[in-house]
């Protein structure tokens, strides 16, 4: 086996959802997940995640927050976790008045598996208060050019220590 020198880059891994849909608000839901098997104990891994989501509701105000899960470490880097707080690795809210809008968060995150076993990593969305959230499509679904897709993915980066 090779030795890599500290701060390079060992593997990397994506995976992308590019299919479009809505999930339940009130419980964590997975959007894509990818898996990485460490090469050594000693290795971080550097997850970087961007998502595509909007308000499906036209009555309704939505507020949420995505965060990233380690199988072997849990959440990854969210806030804190006070009272019935809900923690993630991001804030935030759309409005109901446009059937058009949308927001993409991207975020970077730093984990320690201290593994060389396979580890998924996940990109999670939570509505809060039952929410429903769209992912990768607008809420108005006309077959027109103006009618935008985007995609959800999750890049994984092994970096040797």
């Amino acid at each position: 086996s090779r030795v890599m020198a500290a701060g390079h880059v060992v593997q990397v891994v994506q995976a992308a959802e590019t299919a479009t849909g809505t999930v339940s608000g009130g419980a964590w839901q997975t959007i894509v997940s990818a898996s990485i098997t460490p090469t050594s104990t000693s290795s971080k891994i550097v997850i970087t995640c961007n998502g595509c989501f909007s308000n499906p509701s036209s009555s309704g105000n939505l507020e949420f927050t995505t965060r990233t899960l380690s199988s072997a470490t849990g959440a990854v880097q969210v806030g804190d976790t006070s009272g019935n707080k809900t923690s993630g690795n991001t804030v935030l809210w759309l409005g109901q008045d446009s059937a058009y809008d949308g927001v993409s968060p991207a975020w970077t995150v730093v984990d320690e598996p201290s593994s060389t076993s396979a580890v998924t990593y996940s990109l999670q969305v939570y509505g809060s208060e039952s929410q429903s959230v769209n992912y990768n499509k607008q809420r108005q679904n006309a077959d027109a050019e103006y009618t935008i897709r985007g995609s959800s993915t999750i890049t994984l980066m092994e970096i040797a220590q």
